[in-house]
C-alpha cells in the first residue's frame, strides 16, 4: 500500500520545512500543521498514513493531541518526534498511544528507519484487517465500523 502522506506537526517553521523536505526528497507526500488544534483538524479532514508530532507546542501539546486523534482514531500511526527525549517523555507518550518517540538528536537515517518500520506494520496490519480491493477511506471505514460494532452512526 503506497504512502498517502506524513503529517508533520511542529510550531518551528524551520523544522518543520527540514522535515517535509526530508521526507518528499524520499518520495514521502507531505502535509505540515504549525499547532495542535491544526494538527487535529487536519487530522480529521483527511487521515495521514503517518502523524510525526512534536511534543513542545503553545496552545495545545503534542501529548494532548495525541490523545484527542487516538480518541478519533486507534489504527493511524503517530511518531513523536521531539527534543524532550527523557525516559518519562518517552514512557508518556507511548501510554498516550503513540507508535514510537525518538530524539530530535536522532540521525536522518535513523528516523527515516523507524518512520519506514512503523509504516511498514501498519501496512501489515491494514492488510490483515481490510480487504485488499478497498480504497484507504473505505478501509479507513471498515476499521471504524468493526472497532464500533453495534453503534449507530451518521452517514457525515
Amino acid at each position: 500500500m503506497p504512502v498517502q502522506d506524513i503529517l508533520i506537526v511542529d510550531d518551528e517553521r524551520s523544522i518543520r520545512m527540514s522535515l517535509a523536505d526530508l521526507f518528499a526528497g524520499r518520495g514521502y507526500p507531505v502535509r505540515q500543521a504549525a499547532s495542535g488544534p491544526a494538527a487535529l483538524e487536519a487530522f480529521r479532514m483527511q487521515r495521514p498514513d503517518l502523524v510525526l508530532l512534536d511534543v513542545m507546542m503553545p496552545e495545545m501539546d503534542g501529548y494532548a493531541v495525541c490523545h484527542e486523534m487516538r480518541r478519533l482514531d486507534r489504527e493511524t500511526p503517530i511518531v513523536f518526534l521531539s527534543a524532550m527525549d527523557s525516559e518519562e517523555n518517552q514512557i508518556e507518550g507511548l501510554r498516550l498511544g503513540a507508535n514510537d518517540y525518538v530524539s530530535k538528536t536522532a540521525s536522518e537515517a535513523l528516523l527515516l528507519a523507524r518512520i519506514a518500520a512503523v509504516l511498514e506494520r501498519a501496512d501489515h496490519y491494514s492488510k490483515r484487517e481490510a480487504p485488499v480491493s478497498m480504497t484507504k477511506t473505505e478501509a479507513d471505514i471498515y476499521r471504524l465500523l468493526d472497532s464500533q460494532r453495534g453503534k449507530t452512526f451518521s452517514q457525515r
